[in-house]
């Protein structure tokens, strides 16, 4: 049990094709819902808005979930440890900008504040 042979069971069948679902549902939606109009709002790529980029990024997670379970239980046991470490790393990460122990606008992009404040000078050619 837990290795891939030459057979499938029901279970890894629907998995597999739970994992396709969710990625097709994904992918689509982001085609759907991608905006090239300017906006006033920050968007992710220029093209979603955060709702939509959260939600097709939980459909991923939640088809790679899919996909390991389908593997074995221990690609499942893997999937979860890492997804678990990943957000408890970034929460603590935000929760110490969220406190005030660091600004990370100001380590990571000292520099930001400036950008727009000269104009940029475009050179053509003598016609």
């Amino acid at each position: 049990m837990g290795t891939l042979s030459g057979t499938a069971t029901p279970r890894r069948i629907l998995l597999v094709l739970g994992c396709v679902a969710l990625v097709v549902l994904a992918v689509s939606m982001l085609v759907f819902t991608a905006d090239e109009t300017p906006s006033v709002t920050r968007r992710f790529f220029g093209l979603w808005r955060t709702r939509y980029a959260l939600l097709a990024c939980g459909l991923f997670l939640v088809a790679g979930g899919m996909i390991s379970a389908a593997v074995s239980r221990k690609a499942l046991l893997a999937f979860l440890t890492i997804g678990i470490a990943t957000a408890s790393t970034l929460g603590l990460l935000e929760a110490v900008g969220v406190v005030g122990l660091v600004s990370w606008p100001a380590l990571l992009a000292p520099r930001a504040s400036e950008l727009g404040a000269r104009p940029i000078l475009i050179w053509t050619s003598p016609a």
